[in-house]
């Protein structure tokens, strides 16, 4: 939530919208969590339908493949999708997908957290569109 405040994202999708409201969470995001609305669903494939409906494109973050983030231009409407460390984006959550992203490795690790991710990502976005 505290990289989602930084670089203004306007909410977090969460299917277990409970581990984004504990103490614990709060106080790690340093005044953040009060800036991001939390969007719960128990279904994310039909969410993100819905969310396509209404002309946004969907964005997945993948360690393995995907268009080089610095050669993307993000649609104004979008949502981004970060998968778990252990696992990525499920197969399903992959093809929903309007766009793959990667970002440039050293080779050296296999992948970022999902925290380290998030920021470069939603910093990628926020350039684009931040009037700074």
């Amino acid at each position: 939530m505290r990289v989602c405040a930084n670089f203004a994202a306007d909410g977090l999708l969460l299917q277990e919208p409970q581990l984004a409201v504990s103490g614990a969470v709060y106080r790690t995001a340093e005044g953040g969590a009060e800036c991001v609305q939390i969007l719960e669903t128990g279904e994310l494939l039909k969410a993100l339908e819905e969310f396509k409906k209404q002309g946004f494109k969907i964005y997945g973050t993948t360690s393995h493949a995907g268009k080089p983030l610095e050669k993307n231009q993000f649609s104004e409407k979008c949502v981004i999708l970060f998968g778990s460390e252990a696992e990525g984006l499920s197969p399903a959550l992959l093809k929903c997908c309007d766009v793959l992203l990667g970002i440039p490795q050293s080779g050296y690790v296999e992948s970022l957290n999902v925290s380290c991710a998030a920021s470069v990502v939603l910093y990628s976005h926020f350039i684009q569109f931040s009037k700074c």
